[in-house]
């Protein structure tokens, strides 16, 4: 659901308690646990390959790839990304998660080749299963890699006239992410859209990213590591896994329970979660873990009522149900 705000940008609205949210959510399952997909609106149109959407639904992007905001701590933080309208919260949030504990990785992933065109080096698991999606295997072995260069333009589709490439819904809302930090003449940094646009390209365009996944799969992409699906059956071993995750630096991802499991919570956890974007079937960055609380980063960014909760271990508990690890 959107709120139109008097300067043109979309806001999710908080989530109130008893309302029915299933149709909202992309939320599918598989033998190892769900897989995530939360935005602003629904998509169900099929969308042509990246770059062979029309010209007349593209718009040349000319800023910087990166740009130091304020505040951040690298050009490129997880603070830069906003999710547009496609439900890719796992691969944002998993980008978010790379950005926030290894930025040079992503800064040497993307390189501007003077024509404009960028090559962004994304990895695919090989090796003796050889599936790209989906969580691993758990017979204990480990997924092998190969480096995918993907060339890709600066240009990224637009809704026209409420009719976008990724969108079904009547929104103007662009189904890329949304621009970050700006440089001295106002144009915004495009590494976010660099590396979701090659993400989506490598998987088969952006309707193939938008109707959810495992945050496992998006952070095997980026780091060409081995990355698992954990359900959390007991809340103190995910307690020291993820206070381990956060101390190491290890890109980690947490996703929620289904809506209707959030909102049979007490009250004041329900009030909790509609205060603070909370919501259902959606994935969200680990920001940092220690003994007495857990802070998370919502992917949609600007767009969320709390950009970066921070929650006491009950809290999580009643919220989350898997995690995206290193194995």
């Amino acid at each position: 659901m959107l709120k139109e705000k008097e300067t043109k940008q979309f806001k999710p609205q908080p989530k109130k308690a008893g309302q029915d949210h299933t149709k909202q959510f992309f939320q599918g399952q598989s033998n190892e646990g769900s897989f995530f997909s939360v935005a602003p609106t629904i998509q169900k149109k099929t969308t042509p390959k990246v770059d062979e959407v029309p010209e007349k639904v593209k718009e040349a992007e000319k800023g910087p790839v990166a740009v130091k905001g304020k505040g951040d701590s690298h050009e490129m933080s997880a603070s830069d990304i906003n999710q547009g309208s496609i439900g890719d919260c796992f691969f944002l949030a998993g980008l978010g998660a790379v950005a926030h504990n290894k930025p040079s990785l992503l800064k040497k992933a993307i390189k501007d080749n003077g024509d404009g065109t960028y090559n962004v080096t994304l990895y695919k698991r090989k090796g003796w299963f050889g599936r790209e999606y989906g969580p691993a295997q758990s017979s204990g072995r480990f997924a092998s890699f190969k480096k995918k260069t993907v060339r890709i333009k600066a240009t990224f589709p637009k809704s026209v006239n409420g009719n976008d490439t990724a969108n079904s819904d009547t929104s103007s809302m662009q189904p890329h992410a949304l621009g970050g930090d700006k440089d001295s003449k106002g144009n915004a940094e495009i590494w976010v859209r660099l590396v979701e646009k090659a993400y989506a390209q490598m998987s088969g365009g952006y309707a193939a990213i938008g109707n959810g996944g495992f945050g496992e799969s998006a952070l095997e992409a980026l780091t060409g590591e081995n990355y698992t699906e954990k359900a959390h059956r007991n809340i103190t071993s995910v307690k020291d896994r993820l206070i381990e995750a956060s101390e190491k630096g290890e890109p980690t991802v947490v996703s929620t329970k289904s809506q209707g499991d959030i909102e049979k919570q007490s009250k004041d956890l329900v009030k909790f979660a509609d205060k603070h974007d909370i919501v259902g079937g959606h994935a969200y960055t680990l920001i940092k873990a220690d003994k007495n609380s857990i802070q998370i980063r919502n992917p949609w960014g600007k767009n969320a009522s709390t950009t970066t909760p921070t929650m006491t271990w009950n809290q999580f508990s009643a919220f989350f149900k898997q995690t995206s690890l290193k194995r």
